[in-house]
């Protein structure tokens, strides 16, 4: 599969281009496209947004009115007014209930084209704001700005404050135009654009193509970059190249720090030491161009990928090397392969999809701020207390393993944390064994994050869950030394987000698993 990444502003005729692709032969992933279908009436999104907006942007017909929900997004007033007030608010809830969605969609209907020899062409209005790394070369149709007004007015009706707003709260045509292997100028006639789409189509058919034309040795460095171990002078380097594929989606890492003292932190704690299990790229000069580490667990018999990281434009030819160097640490007997990514990471997508592995639901980052975390009442009554390991360890190792089979800590493991003085752990008890637990950490960047909270299916619904999380993130912030907690849960645990949510935690990011099949999935902090 060639992935082509294709991208416009509002009014540009992105659309048109799509459709001349593919009469062409190209197979179209449309972000435009899936987010109307997603919206229709009855749908889940269409709920969200009704819950979230009101009825009023709800047609006469029951379909979504979409100009009433512009106005509120995307406001009123002039081109110039401050975005940072209501509007720029209610266009970061649209944001989060539509993008996770439309994402998800498309990287189904991507993965369905994995290892053919498609060309794929992903229409995403927003690739700029998300990233280019991951495309194997990306087109950008550009208009005047004057012409996108014209024909937003005349051909979609927008009033011209409306479609000025419009053009104005996306990137800029410069920011959009720096990113492009190939522009499309949209400004003049039809036939002149199908033109350019011809010249276009032909010049991606005979680019090289990674299931086409496979570079000879597999996974093999390329000519003059070599692969090797690191070694411990190497810290510095090795966390000042990562932390700025960190700062990116579409290069970023799950559960590893974006700021190099939390990242150089979680390298200096790994047992054994990270550079025995971490292997590095350089070009001939020394230089540094790609970076990967495997993590171990030989007690679960599992492994977790971190990385690849590589430069900007060594993803393709070094990535698939590095994983191939990395896996090739693993002793004997490890058999749960893992990794996991911003969903935006779309190479890191592909990568795993590569080796053989098989993508999770998306798992939501959320935030509890001190702020908010503070104005929660305390627990009702008592039934929550510290975790004591030689009182409560057995019971709650045996309710943690029956909760979460096959997680990344066993309820050995988790109960030794807790003795250890690694993690922090709180039970609920009503009268008799635990019926619920909850173990938590500060991180080395200083973050707190809630591992797990476990409830027995016979204790549900007593307000179990909300205690503990309370009385967990309570005690973090009094004395942990933290400004925040973060969690992780699955999109598809809907009682845990509704409880999250209704205590004020707020989306941070979304991320996806990959593992090796037939392992039940939770991801890693």
């Amino acid at each position: 599969m060639l992935l082509v990444g294709l991208t416009g502003g509002i009014g540009s005729g992105k659309s048109t281009v799509a459709a001349m692709l593919a009469e062409r032969g190209a197979i179209v992933v449309d972000a435009d496209a899936i987010t109307r279908r997603l919206q229709e009436p009855g749908t889940e999104v269409f709920n969200a947004i009704v819950a979230r907006f009101g009825d009023d942007v709800v047609a006469d017909d029951g379909t979504l009115d979409r100009p009433a929900l512009a106005a509120l997004v995307f406001g009123s007033g002039p081109p110039s007014a401050d975005d940072s007030g209501a509007s720029a608010a209610a266009r970061h809830d649209l944001e989060s209930i539509v993008h996770p969605a439309v994402g998800a969609e498309m990287r189904r209907q991507v993965d369905a084209h994995h290892g053919t020899a498609a060309i794929v062409v992903y229409g995403i209005p927003l690739l700029v704001e998300s990233d280019r790394a991951g495309y194997a070369v990306v087109l950008v149709v550009d208009v005047d700005p004057e012409v996108a007004v014209r024909r937003l007015v005349a051909q979609r009706g927008f009033d011209e404050g409306d479609a000025r707003r419009r053009i104005a709260a996306q990137v800029s045509r410069a920011e959009r135009l720096a990113v492009a292997d190939r522009v499309l100028d949209n400004s003049h006639t039809l036939d002149e654009l199908r033109a350019q789409v011809d010249t276009a189509w032909e010049w991606l058919r005979d680019l090289p193509h990674p299931d086409r034309d496979p570079t000879p040795g597999g996974s093999s460095p390329p000519p003059g970059v070599p692969l090797g171990p690191a070694t411990s002078e190497e810290l510095d380097e090795v966390v000042t190249f990562v932390a700025p594929c960190q700062a990116r989606p579409a290069t970023n890492v799950a559960y590893l720090a974006e700021e190099i003292i939390g990242i150089r932190a979680e390298l200096e704690q790994l047992e054994p030491p990270w550079w025995g299990r971490c292997r590095v790229a350089r070009d001939v000069d020394g230089h540094l161009l790609g970076v990967a580490l495997v993590d171990i667990d030989a007690e679960l018999a599992r492994a977790w990928v971190q990385g690849p990281w590589t430069a900007p434009d060594r993803w393709d030819e070094l990535a698939p090397a590095l994983m191939t160097a990395v896996l090739g640490l693993l002793p004997d007997g490890i058999d749960d392969i893992e990794l996991s990514g911003h969903v935006r990471n779309i190479g890191l997508r592909a990568l795993a999809l590569d080796a053989g592995l098989e993508a999770s639901p998306i798992h939501h980052v959320l935030v509890a701020d001190g702020e908010v975390a503070r104005s929660w009442p305390g627990p009702a009554d008592g039934g929550v207390a510290a975790l004591d390991p030689q009182v409560d360890g057995a019971d709650v190792a045996r309710l943690h393993d029956l909760l979460f089979p096959a997680t990344y800590r066993s309820g050995a493991q988790l109960v030794a944390d807790v003795a250890d003085g690694d993690a922090r752990g709180w039970v609920a008890r009503a009268g008799g064994p635990p019926v619920g637990y909850a173990v938590a950490q500060v991180q080395p960047d200083g973050e707190g994050y809630l591992d797990f909270v476990g409830v027995a299916a016979e204790a549900r619904h007593g307000g179990w869950g909300r205690r503990l999380v309370t009385a967990c993130v309570a005690a973090l912030l009094e004395d942990g030394g933290v400004d925040h907690v973060a969690l992780t849960v699955d999109e598809t645990n809907v009682a845990a987000l509704a409880l999250y949510r209704s205590l004020g935690f707020r989306p941070e990011t979304d991320i996806v698993g990959y593992r090796t099949p037939g392992h039940r999935r939770r991801p890693r902090p």
